[in-house]
């Protein structure tokens, strides 16, 4: 099987695009970096792989970050509530799951203590729409 690889995009993006064979189609696999909506400080390095459906998510400090069940989110929120350390922000990530039954969630969290819940589908259609090599997870 012949297949081909080639860099495309401007000098902020690097999207890699793989041409497989013409019955298989084209496999992209998009790069960016993810920035924290409170800080816009880089947080982690986002790869996705639209053929294969694959979101790979590393934090800034090398360590794969993994999505959690949306159960495990949610106990862990309702610590936090009995915990009262800041009821505001914990109040909007328990909304946020409750908008969001069932899906895989994952939390990126910043070097300088901030936490972001996004899903997987929400992470992807970020990296497919904002152009250049920052994407802020807003």
């Amino acid at each position: 099987m012949r297949h081909s690889c080639r860099a495309a995009g401007d000098s902020d993006a690097i999207v890699w695009i793989c041409r497989v064979s013409p019955a298989r189609g084209v496999e992209a696999m998009v790069c960016k970096q993810l920035t924290c909506p409170r800080c816009d400080d880089v947080v982690a390095d986002a790869t996705h792989r639209p053929w294969t459906g694959r979101l790979t998510i590393v934090s800034a400090d090398g360590h794969l970050i993994t999505p959690s069940s949306w159960a495990i989110q949610m106990r862990l929120v309702e610590q936090e509530l009995a915990a009262a350390e800041d009821v505001a922000q914990a109040r909007a990530r328990l909304d946020f799951l409750k908008s969001h039954i069932g899906e895989l969630i994952y939390d990126i969290r910043c070097r300088r203590g901030h936490s972001t819940l996004r899903t997987g589908p929400q992470i992807v259609r970020a990296l497919r729409r904002t152009p250049g090599r920052w994407v802020s997870l807003r």
